[in-house]
């Protein structure tokens, strides 16, 4: 896998993704988001079991493929990286080099095929509404959450689509 980015787009894929990566997970492939090409786009996928976040953004590739790497350590490099352009290369044992500006790193990753695929989501039944309604929505019903994990249906709220009308 090859290719060449603008850092500010990897590194918002990374801050995104990141948030549905498992923290302490006894599979190490859990801790790590995959990396993936397709076409003229990366997709960066964080998964916890639970969700599952992809964010993607366009690069220059020049050889495709797929790798899962540590989430702390990758999001560290990228962050960190001096240049404007991350110039990224795995290979066939999944050691990965990632060159910025004057700086140079190279991480060992895993194996994509151990990762997790994510949820299949039906793109053809899909709401498109404004954020800020969402939030609202979100925000007047949240009271009524529970807070106890005892009755776990209890700890989250109910999305119901009929007719067109989103409660």
């Amino acid at each position: 896998m090859k290719f060449k980015c603008l850092r500010e787009d990897i590194l918002s894929a990374i801050q995104k993704a990141e948030k549905a990566v498992a923290v302490n997970s006894t599979l190490p492939v859990m801790e790590g988001l995959l990396l993936e090409t397709i076409g003229n786009t990366v997709c960066i996928t964080g998964n916890d079991l639970e969700i599952a976040i992809e964010a993607s953004f366009d690069a220059d590739i020049t050889e495709s493929g797929k790798i899962v790497l540590s989430s702390r350590m990758f999001g560290d490099i990228i962050r960190r990286a001096g240049g404007e352009y991350i110039i990224f290369e795995s290979d066939d044992k999944f050691i990965t080099t990632i060159t910025s500006g004057q700086s140079v790193f190279q991480i060992s990753g895993l194996n994509a095929e151990e990762y997790p695929s994510s949820f299949d989501v039906d793109v053809d039944k899909k709401i498109v509404m404004e954020c800020a309604k969402l939030k609202a929505m979100v925000r007047q019903t949240l009271f009524a959450v529970a807070k106890s994990e005892t009755k776990p249906i209890l700890t989250g709220e109910l999305f119901s689509v009929q007719d067109g009308i989103l409660n």
